[in-house]
């Protein structure tokens, strides 16, 4: 019999995030040797985060009539994959700062966060490996698709830092794998684990990507509007790292020659002010924004075929909303 529950999406998202994040950090890292390996882990799973795909992978196989305690090891797993591409994405951007603290390869160095990250890859299958071995296989299926679509979505993001020329729909089709498959997948597993027929679990799946894409544009507009106070990353960060985001896309395209020379003079050099100056001038954060909720709403019209409960449904319809209005 389906689930039912009066605890409101906002709360519930809540209860199943810190479940989370207890699990995440309570793994026996501390003190472990080498201390060089494991130090980072245990750094970077403390640093936090909103453990988005866990809450996710809850969410699809409670309200599939599943019980997430039983699925809460690989909902971790999940989101230990996630970390260890941020681990190795910092590292490639060379960021300095992730969730306001130092990146493990600025706090250590580079072939510490490497190999650190490897170790985070090979945790998270056995986190993905727990539970009902009657489903596992499926799950390591969908994960291991997965894993190579981002795989894939970041090879994608770095040509694109040597290129100029990007159209929009390569850039979604990059975001899409390199962000917005993973969300697909953290809902799709808790629908295999919870027993659902491969129909259903493809809808989660292509629900996730759609709800992916609007959460990452969001992430996108957020680097360049956001403020670091909130989002705890270097401001204009994806300037810095000439990242060719929608932002400047969209830019390109409607510009006329003069604002865009005086655009790829500061973009080229780095000028993050002169940058942004330039975007709101031409009220790129409106129309970005914009873009975003025209994603929001087919994201939403596609909740209804993954044939979750209404609650399930009105708890995929809050977390859709939740990406677009978050300031981190």
């Amino acid at each position: 019999m389906m689930q039912k529950t009066t605890i409101q999406p906002e709360a519930l998202f809540q209860k199943w995030a810190l479940e989370a994040d207890a699990f995440l950090t309570s793994l026996p890292y501390t003190n472990r040797k080498p201390a060089s390996l494991y130090d980072p882990l245990d750094y970077f799973m403390k640093m936090g985060g909103k453990r988005i795909r866990p809450v996710l992978t809850l969410a699809a196989h409670y309200f599939s009539g599943g019980n997430e305690a039983a699925i809460l090891s690989r909902a971790c797993g999940v989101e230990l994959f996630h970390n260890f591409s941020l681990v190795h994405d910092d590292i490639m951007d060379q960021a300095p700062t992730r969730r306001g603290k130092e990146t493990v390869h600025t706090h250590w160095n580079v072939n510490t966060a490497i190999l650190s990250g490897d170790l985070m890859l090979i945790e998270a299958y056995q986190l993905l490996m727990a539970g009902n071995s009657q489903t596992a296989l499926a799950v390591l299926k969908s994960f291991n698709r997965t894993a190579a679509d981002v795989c894939i979505g970041q090879a994608f993001d770095m040509e694109f830092e040597k290129i100029m020329q990007v159209s929009a729909s390569e850039y979604l089709q990059m975001i899409e794998k390199k962000t917005a498959v993973l969300l697909g997948c953290a809902l799709e597993i808790g629908g295999i684990s919870a027993g659902l027929p491969e129909r259903q679990t493809q809808k989660l799946y292509e629900f996730g990507c759609k709800a992916g894409l609007a959460f990452q544009l969001w992430d996108d507009w957020l680097d360049a509007f956001g403020t670091p106070e909130n989002t705890g990353k270097q401001p204009g960060g994806d300037v810095l790292a000439k990242k060719k985001t929608l932002l400047v896309i969209r830019f390109m395209e409607q510009a006329g020659p003069e604002a865009q020379g005086h655009f790829l003079h500061a973009f080229h050099h780095g000028k993050v002010e002169d940058v942004l100056q330039i975007w709101h001038q031409h009220q790129l954060a409106e129309h970005i924004r914009a873009e975003v909720m025209t994603l929001r709403d087919q994201a939403i019209a596609l909740i209804p075929a993954t044939g979750l409960s209404e609650e399930g449904q009105a708890f995929l319809t809050w977390m859709t909303d939740f990406f677009i209005v978050r300031v981190k």
